[in-house]
């Protein structure tokens, strides 16, 4: 029944606007097409002009582009209707569907089509979110790549080669007369799947920093330059910048590109002794908000040294991964008290460009590499490929040499997961809670 209904939706955004764009998708595209805009056998990859009549009144003027089924992004026949923008416009022509029978598209409602159509598998569906939410080039190529199967090709490799090992595994319970349970050739073909896993889940991790992005927190005391490095490396005047301590009382956050990751970069309030009750109120925020960030700048006054105050704040950041800048460098003097861990020098108003050095430590202690961001994964399915991995690696020697039984239940629950994430094997729950984070009209 989820592939029978002839669904529309708007695929542009509402109000005024030089064209809205209707797509229709389903049995009924034809009959719809005939019936509004005198179409009677509509040509694959054809675009018509026609205009749109209802109840012997013309509607609108229209552009009518037409994708045959099973060769559409859906699988069924498509339709897409460029009519004038506007409240008004669009409005009536969706009023129109609904009186002709149409139904009304739910949020991703096509791309699930298209998987139950199986025009594409799960992750490739999923991975069409992480193109239409890319914040950076790099995130926006790495949903194309998987939209176009190269992690599921990845997956189809795995997965043969599980499906040869249980072939040897299960023969050799079911007909161990027939079939010999050659420990050295396990092994071997273990180590092999167990490169493949690797290689797989190595990605898993920063598949979801590119998928969700990072938090980056500003922090330190009053006056040391925050805000300024908060500007710099946003490259706009968004935080107020003054000599006053304590300018700064909330959370300020603004989306950056750190090495193609996407970043939300958060200034906080300097941390000090105050009376001032706003100002209190904002120093604990930051607190609040070290558990969240993902990494945390702590900025210090390099003419002053790291006192009491940034070793207060250090102590705090014990479970947090944290880079040290020392800001100031113009007005730095020699032999103050400085950390002893490695620490960054720079002149937040002075050096040219701070954000290369910056963004660039940031990426290496995130652990950001060109291998680990080859493909995108939400957190699903970096869940999934964890807990394989993981099975993987609990499948040790003497479990393979003693009991082949066990062996077999773990490639078998391996394979389970594989079809999880590709979608072969699928609950309905999993599947609407999925397409439900996308867009109507995709």
């Amino acid at each position: 029944m989820e592939t029978r209904k002839t669904i529309f939706a708007q695929i542009t955004p509402p109000g005024t606007s030089a064209i809205s764009v209707i797509r229709i998708s389903g049995q009924g595209t034809r009959s719809i097409l005939k019936e509004l805009v005198s179409i009677d056998n509509p040509e694959h990859h054809r675009v018509y002009v026609r205009k749109i009549t209802y109840e012997n009144k013309i509607i609108d003027k229209a552009i009518v582009s037409f994708f045959a089924s099973p060769n559409s992004y859906t699988g069924e026949d498509i339709a897409e209707i460029s009519i004038h923008g506007g409240f008004a416009s669009s409005r009536r022509i969706k009023n129109i569907l609904i009186k002709s029978g149409l139904t009304p598209a739910k949020e991703g409602e096509f791309t699930k089509k298209a998987f139950l159509n199986n025009k594409m598998d799960l992750l490739q569906a999923e991975s069409i979110l992480s193109i239409i939410e890319a914040r950076t080039v790099e995130q926006l190529d790495r949903g194309i790549s998987v939209s176009n199967g190269i992690f599921s090709n990845k997956l189809s490799v795995l997965r043969k080669e599980i499906i040869k090992l249980k072939s040897i595994v299960s023969g050799s319970i079911d007909f161990p007369d027939d079939i010999s349970y050659d420990i050295n050739i396990v092994k071997n073909m273990l180590s092999n799947i167990n490169k493949v896993a690797s290689d797989i889940s190595e990605n898993a991790q920063s598949g979801i920093m590119m998928s969700k992005g990072i938090k980056i927190l500003i922090t330190g005391k009053s006056n040391t330059g925050k805000s300024t490095i908060f500007n710099r490396l946003l490259k706009e005047d968004r935080a107020i910048i003054t000599n006053e301590p304590g300018t700064t009382r909330d959370i300020i956050g603004e989306w950056i590109n750190i090495e193609g990751i996407p970043a939300i970069l958060m200034d906080s309030a300097g941390i000090r002794n105050t009376n001032a009750q706003a100002e209190k109120e904002g120093i604990k925020r930051v607190y609040e908000m070290y558990k969240q960030a993902d990494i945390i700048i702590l900025i210090f006054d390099l003419s002053k040294g790291f006192n009491e105050e940034e070793n207060n704040i250090l102590s705090k950041l014990k479970n947090n991964k944290y880079i040290i800048i020392g800001n100031k460098n113009d007005i730095s003097v020699d032999n103050i008290n400085l950390p002893k861990q490695k620490f960054i020098r720079i002149s937040a108003i002075n050096d040219k460009d701070i954000s290369e050095t910056i963004n660039k430590t940031i990426s290496e202690k995130m652990g950001f590499t060109y291998n680990s961001k080859s493909f995108i994964l939400n957190e699903r399915e970096a869940d999934i490929v964890l807990s394989i991995k993981k099975i993987i690696q609990d499948i040790d020697e003497n479990n393979t040499k003693a009991s082949p039984e066990i062996l077999d239940e773990s490639l078998k629950l391996i394979l389970e997961k594989i079809s999880n994430l590709t979608g072969r094997i699928t609950d309905e729950d999993i599947l609407n809670n999925i397409f439900s984070n996308f867009c109507i009209g995709k």
